[in-house]
């Protein structure tokens, strides 16, 4: 996962580069905060298909069905979505700003599950 968030974020350096101008904002621009939101958990459905180590087909029927679970979250229209991924895609900054705020909360999870892992049994029943 922090392999994938790394090229994605070279990625998007990579656009802010070559940024020339910036594009018109389409009606319907998913915010900043909900399209980091919707690329965690996209990254949390891409973890939990590689965790799961099952074969190649079955993973993208997994991942097809998490990815169905994140656009019913969201209630998201499939066409609004591609649209504000490739405005800030062409928007390199914007999209920078996006992948700082995934990364934060992506390393918050993983400090959450860290936590969780390495809670004592009797902690747990001691925090009443």
């Amino acid at each position: 996962m922090k392999k994938l968030l790394t090229i994605a974020f070279i990625a998007v350096l990579s656009l802010t580069g070559c940024q020339q101008e910036k594009k018109e904002v389409p009606a319907n621009l998913i915010s900043k905060e909900k399209m980091a939101d919707i690329i965690v958990d996209t990254y949390i459905a891409e973890a939990t298909v590689s965790a799961k180590g099952v074969k190649k087909f079955e993973g993208i029927k997994l991942f097809e069905g998490l990815y169905n679970d994140i656009i019913q979250k969201y209630d998201l229209d499939t066409a609004v979505y591609r649209t504000s991924y490739t405005y800030y895609l062409e928007n390199g900054e914007e999209m920078k700003e996006i992948y700082e705020i995934v990364k934060e909360r992506l390393k918050a999870e993983k400090d959450s599950a860290e936590d969780a892992i390495n809670t004592k049994p009797s902690d747990v029943n001691n925090t009443k």
